[in-house]
């Protein structure tokens, strides 16, 4: 609590608003394709068709005819919905629930394209894992040649990348690592050298990996993998989703936050970037750079490495190419506390694109001057729990208890900074494939955990140490699995839907009174500067 405590005037100073509505101006089709699909900015919508996939994993025993192939395909495998098409992705999603088989494949990981021999028309694509990806199309066969033309040409257009970047770039990845090391067993990979996988690789990941039964985790994503392929081709269904839930082996959670999140097609595609913004600016000096060299020796000191110059340099590289790459932002506390968090788990390229998601597009307006987006963000907090815990909301009117000074911190830091360390990162799991609902449901939960003892408080100091003692509570891992069932189970009803439709009714108030708090800033500025000369 006391490194945000910088944050409390500015919450005490936003948050009496009324409520009002905002027009919002509506995304194009294009800008509603890369944000769903989490695409990188430089793609674009081509070509969409319905059709059904299946796939045949490496080690299918082939009849030698391919058509035969394809026509014994157990239905139960075969899922209906669309496909789409951008310069540098295949994308598709079921139409049953959008959950059961959902992809977005780069297209320099297509190997070979053939039409298979039979009477309707179907692709099939061999990827470079051995996986083929077998498309039959829906409809009139015009759509479904223009989008084949289409792919043919994209194919053609990615062979560089195909031939000179992904070569590179897979090494990078874990999931290739232990499918080489463990799977197939052969020599592709150096395989005494494992990709960076974060600090946590050499001063320990947070926890105990006997109560996180971290071999078990392994074993279940390796299986995964060799089911529904890997890193750049992977397949996510309703087992990915559950996977997810029950946690992610350590030295592979990097990889998956990135591929949940989208960074990790922006990485792929901007190869060298990171390293670049570095060089670029090495000798380049900002006010936001001096506000991070303050906050480096506070970022989780709890944290072994961070007390050591590797930590401390590689936190620093990450935070100063994010406020070149987006001088606008440039640097705000609590970045700090987030990177931090990701540099355990990922390297330093990783971490930087991962940042920039974060930053960017999950949580845009927290970490900026005003911050306004998670200001806006506690304003949509209070309206759910005086909606979905109306005993403890009434306590708090009653006692005028200012709850969103508390609950800032656990936003800004994505509860790093509250929930002990060793459990935190399994909320971030869920965070970046459920997005900012994620934050809600958790907060939701643990003002229901600990409501009992909240009830008893009868001002801020003693509604802030209730929560230190049940944040206390939580370092026995059987708590932390009460916290996660009553946050995604019991708040499930929190949805992504409902916490845009809250932003879009207290937007324009928040933004209101930003502005009026700059303006009131300005003023008193201009006034001083006057009376000084």
């Amino acid at each position: 609590m006391a490194f945000f405590s910088s944050f409390r005037e500015k919450a005490d100073s936003f948050l009496n608003s009324d409520t009002s509505t905002e027009h919002i101006i509506p995304k194009t089709r294009n800008e509603l394709f890369l944000e769903k699909y989490k695409l990188p900015g430089n793609e674009f919508y081509i070509n969409d068709c319905q059709c059904e996939v299946s796939f045949l994993p490496p080690h299918f025993k082939t009849t030698g005819h391919l058509s035969s192939d394809v026509e014994n395909i157990d239905p139960l495998n075969v899922f209906s919905g669309k496909i789409f098409l951008s310069p540098r992705f295949l994308i598709f999603e079921d139409s049953f629930d959008h959950q059961s088989c959902v992809f977005t494949i780069n297209i320099s990981t297509v190997r070979k394209m053939e039409r298979a021999n039979v009477s309707s028309l179907m692709l099939v694509l061999t990827l470079y894992t051995g996986v083929k990806l077998i498309i039959k199309f829906i409809g009139f066969s015009s759509k479904s040649n223009n989008f084949i033309v289409c792919l043919k040409k994209c194919l053609i257009e990615n062979i560089p990348v195909a031939k000179d970047i992904l070569p590179m770039f897979v090494k990078t990845c874990y999931s290739e690592y232990m499918y080489h090391k463990y799977i197939a067993k052969d020599d592709l990979l150096e395989l005494n050298s494992p990709p960076d996988t974060g600090l946590g690789a050499k001063f320990g990941y947070p926890g105990d990996p006997l109560v996180t039964k971290e071999g078990v985790k392994v074993k279940l994503w390796l299986e995964y993998f060799e089911k529904h392929g890997r890193n750049l081709t992977l397949v996510k269904n309703h087992q990915y989703n559950k996977l997810i839930r029950v946690g992610i082996s350590n030295p592979l959670r990097g990889e998956i936050w990135e591929i949940s999140c989208g960074s990790f097609f922006k990485r792929f595609a901007n190869p060298g970037v990171y390293e670049k913004i570095l060089h670029t600016n090495r000798n380049g000096a900002s006010q936001a750079i001096e506000e991070i060299e303050k906050d480096l020796n506070r970022s989780l000191p709890e944290y072994s490495a961070y007390s050591t110059e590797e930590g401390i340099s590689r936190l620093r590289r990450v935070l100063t190419a994010y406020s070149w790459k987006n001088p606008e932002v440039g640097y705000c506390q609590a970045m700090n506390i987030v990177a931090a968090v990701l540099l355990i788990f990922m390297s330093e390229e990783q971490a930087f694109w991962c940042l920039s998601e974060i930053c960017d597009n999950y949580l845009v307006g927290y970490y900026s001057k005003s911050m306004y987006g998670t200001l806006l963000d506690q304003k949509v907090f209070e309206s759910l729990l005086e909606e979905r815990i109306p005993v403890i909301w009434n306590h708090i009117v009653k006692y005028d208890i200012q709850i969103s000074v508390m609950t800032l911190s656990w936003f800004l830091s994505l509860f790093n900074t509250a929930i002990p360390l060793a459990f935190s990162f399994r909320i971030m799991d869920m965070f970046w494939v459920n997005g900012p609902k994620t934050l809600f449901q958790v907060a939701l939960a643990i003002i229901k955990l600990a409501g009992e003892d909240l009830l008893q408080a009868t001002d801020d100091a003693m509604f802030i140490s209730m929560l230190r003692t049940f944040f206390k509570s939580l370092e026995d891992y059987s708590n932390f699995q009460q916290l996660m069932k009553v946050a995604f189970k019991e708040f499930s009803v929190i949805t992504t839907d409902m916490v845009e439709q809250r932003r879009s009714r207290f937007r324009q108030s928040i933004m209101e009174q930003t502005i009026k708090r700059h303006n009131k800033y300005n003023k008193v500025s201009d006034t001083s500067s006057t009376q000084s000369t």
